[in-house]
């Protein structure tokens, strides 16, 4: 599921299950500024330690998508999908805009098969692989 933190700070949240006291193998979630892909069942764990404030922070990015049914006749019916690869190319747009986590942007990659959705990732992770290099400093004395 895609998930919009929509401040400019690191939300890190542990993934403790208050009503089993059941701790994840991965331990906790990290939530950076933009688009982040958490998995339902992480998110599910997440929602119980969020304040009030953070749930006004988030939006979980969610789409209608129109599927075919065929019974004899065709007619169609609306989805919700909450998964990456399944939003309409506007939303997908907007996600790799927003999406500033080469993790996040790299399991995308991998599970998108819209060539030009691809194109969009290839780029944004490519961007904020030579801003990387851009804010490198040398502090090294000049004389």
């Amino acid at each position: 599921m895609v998930i919009n933190w929509k401040q400019a700070r690191v939300l890190i949240i542990p993934l403790i299950d208050i009503a089993t006291k059941q701790i994840e193998p991965t331990g906790r979630v990290i939530l950076l500024p933009g688009m982040n892909e958490v998995s339902e069942a992480n998110w599910k764990i997440c929602k119980q330690h969020l304040t009030k404030h953070d749930f006004l922070s988030i939006e979980e990015i969610k789409s209608d998508v129109k599927v075919a049914i065929v019974e004899g006749l065709e007619k169609s019916e609306k989805k919700n999908t909450k998964e990456f690869h399944e939003f309409p190319i506007e939303l997908a747009e907007k996600a790799i805009d927003d999406c500033f986590d080469m993790k996040t942007l790299n399991a995308w990659k991998k599970k998108e098969s819209r060539p030009d959705i691809r194109a969009m990732i290839l780029s944004k992770i490519d961007k904020i692989k030579n801003r990387k290099n851009d804010l490198t400093i040398d502090v090294r004395d000049e004389e």
